[in-house]
C-alpha cells in the first residue's frame, strides 16, 4: 500500500504535535523543576542548588520576589554586578562550546518577560565547572540569592524516614508552592538513594516526578538525535523557526522525525 502526504499536512502534522505537547500555562509564574542534591566541594551545597521557574502572561519583577525554603532562610536577591556578569558570561562561554545557541541572561531593571523561563540560583558563590547548562536551546533568565555565608542545603538530599519537603515562592500577592518526598530521590540509575544530581520536576498540578541527570542544571535541552531528511530541514527552516522564535538552534526543534514520504 502507497502512503502519501501532501507538504501541507505535513506541516500541519509538526504545528499540532508541538502544540500539543506544550503545557497549559495561566498562572502568573510556575514552580517546575528543583536540583534538590547540587553537585558541590563537599562543602558548599548551599551555593549551588537551583529553582526553575516559568514566568506566566504577565511580567513579574524580581523586586517583589519571596522564597520560603524547605531549610534556612531567604536571604533577598543580589542585584546584578561584577560577579554575577562573569559567572554568566562563563557559563554561556560553555553552553556554546556545548552547541548550545541559547544564552542566561540577568534581568534588566528585574523584569522577568512574560513566558520567560528562570533559573534561580542560592548563591551569587555559584561554582560554574560543578554544574552544567549543556546545549540549551533557548534563553533562560538566571537570578542568584544574595548568600555568601550559608554553605548548607536549602532542601533536603534524600535520606529516611519518609519526609516532604516544601518550597513557597511568592512574587508580591502571587505564589506558588511544591512538594516533594525526600525518599523518592534518586541516582543516575534510578536507585533511591543519595547522590548529587537529584532532581524533582512538577507538572502545572504539583505532581513530582524524581530524575537524575548529573551535575547539570535543572533545564531542558531539546535535540534530535536522528538524522533529520532534508524535506523536514527545510520545513523547519522555512516555517517553525518563525513561529517558535525561541527555539532559535536549527535542527533541534522537538519534532518527530518522519520516514521520508512521498510528496503531491
Amino acid at each position: 500500500m502507497n502512503f502519501k502526504i501532501t507538504l501541507k499536512q505535513l506541516v500541519f502534522f509538526i504545528i499540532l504535535t508541538f502544540f500539543s505537547n506544550q503545557k497549559a500555562f495561566s498562572q502568573c509564574f510556575q514552580i517546575e523543576s528543583i536540583l534538590v542534591d547540587a553537585c558541590d566541594t563537599g562543602a558548599d551545597e548551599g551555593y549551588n542548588e537551583m529553582v526553575r521557574f516559568k514566568v506566566g502572561s504577565s511580567d513579574i519583577n524580581t523586586s517583589s520576589i519571596d522564597v520560603n525554603w524547605p531549610s534556612n532562610s531567604w536571604k533577598g536577591l543580589i542585584a546584578p554586578n561584577a560577579t554575577t556578569a562573569a559567572s554568566v558570561a562563563a557559563l554561556n562561554s560553555q553552553i556554546t562550546l556545548a552547541g548550545g545557541c541559547g544564552q542566561l541572561k540577568e534581568p534588566i531593571g528585574g523584569v522577568l518577560p512574560a513566558n520567560a523561563k528562570v533559573i534561580l540560583v542560592t548563591s551569587q558563590n555559584f561554582n560554574v565547572v560543578l554544574n552544567s547548562f549543556g546545549a540549551i536551546t533557548e534563553d533562560i533568565y538566571i537570578i542568584f540569592q544574595n548568600n555568601t555565608t550559608t554553605s548548607g542545603g536549602h532542601f533536603g538530599n534524600y535520606n529516611t524516614p519518609a519526609a516532604t519537603r516544601t518550597l513557597v515562592m511568592s512574587f508580591g500577592s502571587c505564589s506558588d508552592s511544591v512538594t516533594y518526598e525526600r525518599t523518592l530521590l534518586v541516582d543516575p540509575d534510578g536507585v533511591h538513594v543519595a547522590s548529587n544530581g537529584a532532581t524533582v520536576n512538577f507538572t502545572p498540578s504539583g505532581i513530582a516526578s524524581y530524575v537524575n541527570n548529573g551535575c547539570t542544571a535543572p533545564v531542558e535541552v531539546f535535540s534530535v538525535d536522528a538524522q533529520v531528511p532534508l524535506f523536514l530541514m527545510l520545513v523547519q527552516d522555512i516555517f517553525l523557526e518563525n513561529l517558535f522564535p525561541l527555539q532559535q538552534c536549527k535542527y533541534k526543534i522537538p519534532i518527530f522525525v518522519l520516514p521520508l514520504v512521498h510528496f503531491e
